[in-house]
């Protein structure tokens, strides 16, 4: 049993994560991850739920009818106390985006090195780089990075720390929480400025992850607003125990398959690719 946020009464056991629904190559690395992390399979089997939505973003939908369509966006966030490892599960499963995004810049900059000098002029647009995830990044930030992207994950080691920088910069009085139900929602995104050329996103696909302590959660509620924006977000809240040193290690073939899948897209949850 574990207590509950405001520690009147103790909350139910929660049921073990069902693994087995997971497609071999994900089950093989939720339970490697977490056995080697110490953490129960939630910890870490939520969170790369919401890494490989980033991942396929819009190479792929589900089309419930005509004219209604869904791609794949999670908002995630996993509740644990301090010392239950959040942050390393949360890496493991970060891991592989991290991974692409490496391959893409290097790529990138060599792009770049390799373009004629006679073309590396103020007028040259240098060639567009994919990102995969973002660990900071404001509302308007965000069309550029995805103008180029299938997908990205915005990763917040503190979810609380996501919503309070909503308006930031314009004292809190600007219109991020409002924009980020449309991003949920997969509007499209067309962006106007006198400073820049116009951006069209036509499928944004952006997911977010991160941990959170039980204790703030009444906190994000406050922050969040009553608008239905929490209604949106998935929590996991599983049973812990601090978790402890263990020299086990998430095998290479394991991570190695994982990253197979999120850099084909293909077949990373078990069904085939439609769009």
């Amino acid at each position: 049993m574990i207590q509950s946020v405001s520690g009147e009464a103790p909350l139910p056991e929660v049921p073990p994560f069902p693994t087995h629904v997971l497609p071999p190559i994900v089950h093989r690395y939720v339970s490697d991850a977490a056995h080697a992390i110490g953490v129960p399979d939630d910890l870490v089997a939520v969170p790369l739920l919401a890494a490989a939505a980033a991942c396929i973003g819009s190479t792929a939908s589900i089309v419930l009818k005509p004219g209604f369509e869904q791609r794949p966006i999670l908002w995630a966030a996993v509740v644990a106390p301090p010392g239950s490892a959040k942050t390393p599960a949360l890496d493991a499963d970060t891991r592989a985006l991290r991974e692409l995004h490496y391959e893409a810049w290097r790529r990138h900059e060599l792009e770049q090195e390799n373009q004629p000098k006679e073309n590396q002029d103020r007028t040259h647009k240098p060639p567009p780089l994919e990102h995969f995830f973002t660990t900071n990044a404001t509302m308007e930030a965000l069309p550029p990075i995805c103008q180029d992207s299938a997908g990205v994950l915005v990763e917040r080691d503190e979810f609380g720390a996501w919503v309070k920088s909503f308006d930031a910069h314009r004292g809190g009085r600007g219109g991020d929480r409002q924009d980020w139900l449309s991003c949920w929602a997969g509007k499209g995104l067309k962006i106007d400025r006198k400073t820049s050329d116009p951006l069209f996103i036509l499928h944004p696909a952006i997911s977010v992850v991160g941990g959170i302590q039980p204790d703030m959660l009444g906190q994000l509620r406050n922050d969040a607003g009553r608008d239905g924006f929490i209604d949106r977000i998935r929590f996991s809240y599983p049973d812990v125990s601090p978790a402890l040193w263990s020299d086990d290690a998430i095998s290479p073939e394991a991570f190695t398959d994982v990253l197979t899948s999120f850099a084909t897209r293909d077949g990373m949850m078990g069904t085939s690719r439609c769009t």
